[in-house]
This record gives C-alpha cells, sequence and structure tokens, in this order.
C-alpha cells in the first residue's frame, strides 16, 4: 500500500510539471489574411498570393507560434477567426503603389481586440521581395514577443534566396499552384524551374517542385512519370 501511494504520488508530479511549464508557455495562435492586391493590376497577384502562402509556412516553424492555414482562414473569414478558430493575433498586408509609383507593402500585427502590435511598410518593388519577406518575419517575432534560439534566430533573419528573380519566380509558382488543376500544378513547375536556374541552391524551390510532381503523379497522371522526379 505504502508503495503504491508512493507511486501514485510520482506519477501526479511528474504529471502536473510539464502542464505547469506547458501553461507558461501557451501557444500563441496566430491568423495570417490573404494579402490584398490594391494596385488595380492583376499581374502583381502572383506578389500578394506568393507572399501569404510563404509566410504561413515559415511563421508555422517558429517556436510556440500556431499559424492557421490559408483555407481555414478563408472559410471563416476574419470576423469569425477568433471565436472559431482560437485565433489571437492577425497579421494583415496590402500591396499599393506609393504617389511615385513604387510598390509598397503595407503590413499590420493585430490582436483581435484590435490593439495594433506592429505596423510596418516595406518598399515591395522585384528587387527588394526577398529582404520583404525576412523583414516581416522579424516584425512578427518582435511583435509577439518570441523567444529564439541563435540557430532559429539566423534562420528566420536569413532570406530564402538572395536572387532576386529567383523569389520573384518562386512567387509566381505559389501563385499558380493554387489552382490544383494539371495546368496549375505544370505553370506551378515551370516556374519553380526558373527559380531554380537563377539560384541552384534554393532549398524550397525544388521542395515545392517535388510537391507539384507528388499531386500530379498521385491525382491525375502515371505515378512512375512523377514520383521518380519528386
Amino acid at each position: 500500500g505504502v508503495l503504491c501511494a508512493f507511486l501514485a504520488w510520482v506519477l501526479l508530479v511528474h504529471n502536473r510539471a510539464p502542464q505547469s511549464a506547458a501553461s507558461a508557455k501557451a501557444p500563441i495562435v496566430l491568423a495570417v489574411l490573404p494579402f490584398s492586391n490594391q494596385t488595380g493590376r492583376d499581374a502583381n497577384n502572383y506578389v500578394t498570393d506568393g507572399l501569404t502562402d510563404n509566410l504561413i509556412r515559415q511563421l508555422s516553424e517558429l517556436p510556440r507560434l500556431h499559424v492557421m492555414t490559408r483555407a481555414a482562414v478563408e472559410r471563416v473569414g476574419r470576423q469569425d477567426a477568433a471565436a472559431r478558430l482560437g485565433v489571437k493575433f492577425l497579421l494583415t498586408s496590402t500591396l499599393e503603389r506609393n504617389a511615385e509609383g513604387r510598390l509598397v507593402l503595407n503590413s499590420e500585427l493585430s490582436s483581435t481586440n484590435g490593439t495594433v502590435l506592429r505596423s510596418s511598410q516595406y518598399m515591395a518593388d522585384e528587387s527588394d521581395l526577398p529582404s520583404v519577406q525576412a523583414d516581416i518575419v522579424q516584425d512578427v517575432i518582435q511583435g509577439l514577443g518570441i523567444e529564439l534560439d541563435a540557430r532559429q534566430s539566423a534562420g528566420a533573419q536569413k532570406p530564402l534566396t538572395s536572387s532576386s528573380a529567383a523569389f520573384q519566380a518562386f512567387l509566381r509558382g505559389e501563385s499558380a499552384a493554387r489552382d490544383p488543376s494539371p495546368q496549375g500544378h505544370y505553370a506551378a513547375i515551370r516556374n519553380y524551374e526558373e527559380a531554380i536556374r537563377q539560384d541552384d541552391k534554393f532549398a524550397l524551390a525544388y521542395t515545392s517542385m517535388a510537391e507539384s510532381h507528388l499531386f500530379l503523379g498521385l491525382y491525375y497522371e502515371p505515378a512512375r512519370d512523377h514520383l521518380p522526379l519528386a
């Protein structure tokens, strides 16, 4: 009886410790709302589509940060994100042209109760796009008070590629891949291939191209044609 009581006490203490630690470091639930293209040109949709998907992917790798999928956010809308998805913070952005005709991205990180945590404007011309995404990630990290170790911090600050041409092609691929048809994925693959021609060490471009080949091989065409490529 004494032994059983002791074991029960050990289990109780063991189970309580992680819960108290978890409560001290509760997850942060974020929704990245689809970026809005307000430039008046549909040709710029690839920038807003690609950045939205890219930031969801990159931010979801940060510790403590739970990022809602784009599909989930689009399904419930901004007003219901807090109540139905448990979202506590929102990241919104609009792409516009300033008085000088240059592309600018206005980004805002806020709580769902309306408190603005970060509000920034970035020059979003094509040559600036790789650093724009890295800067937005830094704003989210600082605005939400996320603590990173040295390796995580270095990864978060580093642009996905140093080539602006590669990044533009990659964003076009991400935008094309939102069309789940074979045509959409073939268009995405062509853009990913261009991204790799511009930067043959662009790891995420290889990964996304593999995903498109997997999609084609699993759902539309013979697997033997696409799985080896993936």
